[in-house]
């Protein structure tokens, strides 16, 4: 499918930022009310250039996967947690999924979140982003629920920012 993208710029207190819509498809369709998200926190980094897991890595005396779960927790009543093949990983608050192609990164654990979760909307985050901001995340809710898009990123200075974003469960194929 071919992508297209619209940005909104957003500004707040001296910082700013875009927001990026992705349509992939340019056919209209309704947005039907969007009741409920579903949240997936990626896991399954290996972390090989800081010599471990990045889901254990401590913060302030909690790791980060579980930091990112209880930072997340007001989102969704469909909480996951996407861990590579050979991750061994108890976390307590979120169910457990592994990525669907081994060594693929992050676009297999983007594709498992898509195929586990519950609802059609999905907010997938990378565990090694502790500070996930309320704000930011009900910002972007805000546009899927205003929009008929199929994905919504933030945009920084650097780009986008595809592992702190909603995904519609019409992305997999593109994933895939």
């Amino acid at each position: 499918p071919t992508a297209e993208w619209q940005e909104r710029g957003i500004g707040k207190r001296g910082r700013s930022f875009a927001l990026a819509l992705c349509h992939l498809s340019s056919e209209a369709r309704p947005m039907p009310p969007i009741a409920k998200v579903s949240v997936a926190v990626l896991a399954g980094g290996p972390g090989r250039r800081i010599g471990g897991d990045k889901a254990e890595i401590l913060l302030a005396g909690e790791r980060l996967v579980d930091r990112a779960v209880r930072r997340l927790g007001w989102l969704s009543d469909d909480l996951w947690v996407v861990l590579r093949e050979d991750q061994r990983l108890e976390v307590v608050g979120a169910r457990l999924t592994r990525d669907v192609l081994p060594e693929a990164g992050a676009l297999a654990g983007m594709a498992a979140a898509l195929q586990a979760v519950r609802h059609e909307w999905a907010f997938i985050c990378a565990c090694d982003m502790p500070f996930v901001q309320r704000p930011l995340v009900e910002r972007l809710l805000a546009e899927i629920r205003a929009d008929a898009c199929d994905l919504v990123a933030p945009r920084l200075a650097v780009g986008l920012e595809p592992l702190h974003a909603f995904y519609h469960r019409r992305c997999l194929p593109a994933i895939l």
